[in-house]
């Protein structure tokens, strides 16, 4: 019965990430802060670093050389965290990206008058490849790891394994000074999903940002949006609503090549705060 009440309090915990993110399998959340301040809607939006990846590929030859970290305690929940870390560099007219990204949840069990910590952890690690194929139009590739485990104090009988997944993305970024436009496809193999992105504004003043992803497996359409305004060169305010319809709103600041990057989002069971930091070279 304890056994039975624990595995479905990871399956909860699981469930609940899945509805924000949208599909489970091979969905990779936004490891940025300023794509979550305008409803995740950041497949056509430039400018970032190695955290580009996880939007779109392609985005890496309209990136700087540099570093970002990122945080979030997703649903306000103790023990529920997610960190990433993540690269941009070039060589040549190849552009490269890589992303490490961590996600947990800790459940601590009181049983018997003992307590037992029992967890469950994603892990995700990216590698990206972007190059400029003509004027405007870029393609780009990521090869994703994925390893999820459940983590139980007392399970003698292997009820709970680890799940490996290796997939990978495609997408294409056209961009110009006033319009950009973007297309993604997640593990095309099986084609899991898919994302069409539209960005129309000039950055770094104001843009109107709107997505459609696809989802082939369900059969399933979802729509996000969000605007981004720069009110001065080193702050930016942003607001957007995510596939749920839940309202997200953010700000960015900058000082030289340093920039900080803050998210707020509302959902259904309740609100959050994200924070990102990013280093250019």
């Amino acid at each position: 019965m304890r056994k039975r009440s624990l595995a479905y309090g990871l399956l909860a915990v699981v469930l609940l990430a899945s509805c924000t993110a949208g599909s489970w399998a091979f969905e990779i959340m936004p490891s940025s802060a300023r794509a979550l301040g305008v409803g995740g809607a950041g497949a056509a939006l430039s400018g970032g670093f190695g955290e580009v990846l996880a939007q779109n590929p392609a985005l890496l030859t309209a990136s700087g050389v540099g570093a970002s970290l990122f945080y979030n305690n997703r649903f306000a929940i103790s023990g529920f965290e997610e960190q990433s870390i993540s690269f941009a560099w070039r060589t040549g007219k190849l552009h490269w990206g890589a992303l490490l990204l961590n996600e947990a949840a800790l459940l601590t069990e009181e049983n018997q008058g003992s307590t037992r910590e029992n967890q469950w952890q994603e892990l995700e690690l990216g590698l990206g490849l972007a190059v400029q194929v003509r004027k405007n139009t870029n393609l780009g590739l990521g090869l994703w790891s994925q390893r999820r485990t459940i983590s139980v104090d007392d399970d003698p009988e292997g009820l709970f394994e680890d799940e490996n997944t290796i997939f990978a993305t495609m997408g294409l970024y056209h961009n110009r000074p006033k319009v950009g436009f973007s297309a993604v496809l997640e593990d095309p193999t099986g084609l899991s999903q898919g994302k069409l992105g539209l960005r129309l504004g000039e950055l770094g003043r104001l843009v109107a940002l709107a997505e459609v992803k696809y989802e082939f497996v369900e059969e399933r359409v979802n729509y996000y949006a969000g605007v981004e305004t720069w009110l001065a060169p080193n702050f930016a305010l942003r607001a957007g609503v995510d596939l749920a319809g839940m309202f997200t709103a953010g700000l960015g600041l900058g000082k030289g090549n340093w920039k900080v990057d803050y998210a707020y989002k509302t959902h259904p069971a309740g609100n959050a705060h994200y924070l990102g930091t990013s280093y250019g070279f």
